[in-house]
């Protein structure tokens, strides 16, 4: 079900269907924050500020973040 949702953001969450941004490795990230700010993190306003700040949000987000920085990194024409 997580897949599925992570395609969804993926492909049409917040500013990912603009043309230069569709597809791209900014698009995947974007997702990726966009899924576990907004749609995994289900609490009241404080747990969830600091869950998407400090606990296992930031963790998948930073996981994310520094697989695309890798991506990057050792990006091959």
């Amino acid at each position: 079900k997580n897949r599925d949702w992570s395609k969804y953001f993926f492909e049409q969450g917040v500013g990912n269907t603009d043309k230069s941004v569709a597809g791209t490795l900014w698009a995947a990230y974007n997702g990726v924050t966009e899924f576990v700010d907004h749609k995994v993190t289900k609490q009241d306003r404080d747990k969830r500020l600091n869950t998407i700040w400090f606990g296992d949000g930031y963790q998948i987000k930073a996981r994310a973040y520094n697989v695309a920085l890798d991506r990057m990194v050792n990006w091959k024409n």
